[in-house]
């Protein structure tokens, strides 16, 4: 299941509200949903790298995400 956005051009905001609703899924298998997630978002905005700070809510820390 791939994620629809409207346009190419994703805001951070945008990204951040997207991440944040896959981050409240109740998963174990919440760190391979991100990824192939953030991986679909990375091609869509055809960014060369995006930085991300997540809070991972089972883990009661804060988990940063890269994508080269």
């Amino acid at each position: 299941q791939e994620l629809r956005l409207p346009s190419q051009e994703i805001t951070f905001l945008e990204l951040r509200i997207v991440l944040y609703s896959i981050v409240r899924m109740e998963s174990n298998y919440i760190a391979l949903i991100m990824e192939h997630y953030i991986k679909i978002i990375a091609r869509l905005t055809m960014l060369a790298s995006i930085y991300i700070v997540l809070p991972c809510l089972h883990q009661k820390h804060m988990v940063a995400l890269t994508i080269p």
